[in-house]
């Protein structure tokens, strides 16, 4: 007989498969679910109803497991440690996201990172900026661009949008036929607080630039204000996270299982030791600012040589080469 603790686990475990990052925020609307059904989009209520566990009640009847009970059967950390102080206990959407930092450590990763010179891309966003503007088109950053190099450098090193699985107990690699490009957003909470959701474009190497701007725009936008459908958070098959916007200059970031990439931008500044020079020597020197980009990979089906081959790619576009601005 399967038992609610068993339901529970497969429930955690599919909504885990199914967002990845974005599990910790699935279980708040879950927890939302629950409370009052009304409260979210018939699309999230459709989905909660298909995927919440059943189990038989003592008239014949099923019941539904409570999301208290799913956040009280995750498994419990490798190391206790005791420190002095007053314990908070961690549970619902904080509790998984404890738990996804630890499954990540079931990814052996490694990292490449590059410095790109973004003096040609500067030049090139404020000359697109200037012709949205006069369209009232809204405005582009500099992660858009980067974004779209991404897109466009995984046509030629398209293993790096491949996953790992294991099927039947043997390893294997799955090949995507799409881009399912993720974007890693910060977005404020009621309460204060803050989380990251990671979005989707949806078959991005499928577009053009211009459907890509737009498909951008409304997945950020729908993370921010909570109208992303379901489909806005499931299947992504890499991720671009932007650390660079508190200013961070590197970083390595969190591999989530069922994603063979991760690329993190850093601050976009000029070198340190010409951070104090005048504008205008800057200029007459010909020093640009720059970027460090790096790609943290799984190891089981992505080489040293991929990673640093994509992130080549990508800086050969941002300067320019390939009609990359055309």
């Amino acid at each position: 007989m399967t038992t609610q603790k068993e339901n529970s686990s497969d429930l955690m475990a599919k909504i885990t498969a199914q967002f990845g990052h974005n599990a910790s925020y699935v279980l708040t609307l879950l927890s939302e679910f629950e409370t009052d059904p009304s409260s979210l989009t018939g699309e999230w209520r459709t989905y909660f109803q298909s995927l919440s566990p059943s189990t038989p009640s003592t008239n014949g009847h099923s019941q539904t497991t409570p999301i208290s009970t799913v956040a009280s059967v995750t498994n419990k950390p490798a190391v206790e440690v005791k420190v002095e102080g007053q314990p908070i206990p961690m549970r619902g959407s904080v509790r998984k996201l404890v738990d996804n930092m630890e499954n990540s450590l079931s990814v052996p990763t490694a990292t490449s990172q590059r410095q790109i010179p973004l003096k040609v891309l500067e030049e090139n966003r404020r000359l697109i900026n200037e012709h949205l503007a006069s369209q009232h088109m809204g405005k582009i950053s500099f992660t858009h661009i980067i974004a779209w190099a991404l897109v466009k450098a995984l046509k030629k090193y398209p293993r790096l949008n491949d996953a790992f699985s294991l099927i039947d107990g043997q390893p294997h690699r799955v090949q995507r036929p799409d881009v399912n490009l993720g974007l890693a957003v910060d977005v404020a909470k009621p309460d204060g607080s803050r989380t990251l959701l990671v979005p989707n474009i949806k078959k991005s190497n499928q577009m053009d630039f211009a459907e890509f701007f737009a498909a951008y725009n409304k997945a950020v936008n729908g993370a921010r204000t909570g109208s992303l459908p379901v489909t806005g958070y499931q299947d992504t098959s890499i991720t671009l996270t932007n650390p660079g916007t508190i200013g961070t200059t590197a970083s390595n970031a969190r591999l989530m299982a069922g994603q063979g990439v991760i690329v993190a931008t850093g601050s976009i500044d000029y070198p340190p030791h010409y951070q104090g020079m005048a504008e205008e020597a800057l200029s007459q020197l010909g020093i640009s600012k720059v970027c460090t980009l790096a790609s943290t990979y799984d190891h089981r089906i992505v080489q040293g040589a991929e990673s640093g081959s994509l992130l080549a790619e990508i800086h050969h576009l941002l300067i320019g080469e390939s009609d990359f601005y055309e």
